[in-house]
């Protein structure tokens, strides 16, 4: 069964800095003249959300902990709302470093990561 985001953290995302990017799965390969053909590598869609939010320290244990346990170390996807539609999405945490805190107020945290919507 997929992993649902938390209830307890807090729903993404600042508004600030705010972007969506679609990504085109493709394949692509040089032939012995001319240029590079490409073809669609399927139908899925593929947008890369950059996210934000504020959490506190218990709610950055919380984020710790789902991602170590309940997605095998940011190697599963989960289940959340989309930022921009507000409609249930699939997600994967993109890149070797899941999130990245920085120090907000002395009790809060910025945390960013990149989600990748799957669908």
């Amino acid at each position: 069964m997929i992993a649902r985001w938390p209830a307890s953290l807090p729903d993404f995302v600042l508004v600030e800095g705010f972007s969506e990017t679609p990504r085109m799965p493709k394949v692509a390969f040089q032939p012995d003249t001319g240029p590079a053909i490409e073809r669609r590598k399927g139908t899925m869609r593929l947008h890369e959300i950059p996210v934000q939010t504020i959490m506190t320290d218990e709610q950055v244990e919380t984020l710790e902990h789902f991602i170590e346990t309940e997605l095998a170390g940011a190697t599963q996807p989960f289940l959340t709302k989309h930022p921009r539609t507000e409609e249930a999405v699939k997600v994967k945490i993109e890149g070797d470093r899941p999130y990245q805190l920085t120090s907000y107020t002395p009790e809060t945290w910025k945390v960013a990561m990149t989600l990748l919507v799957i669908g």
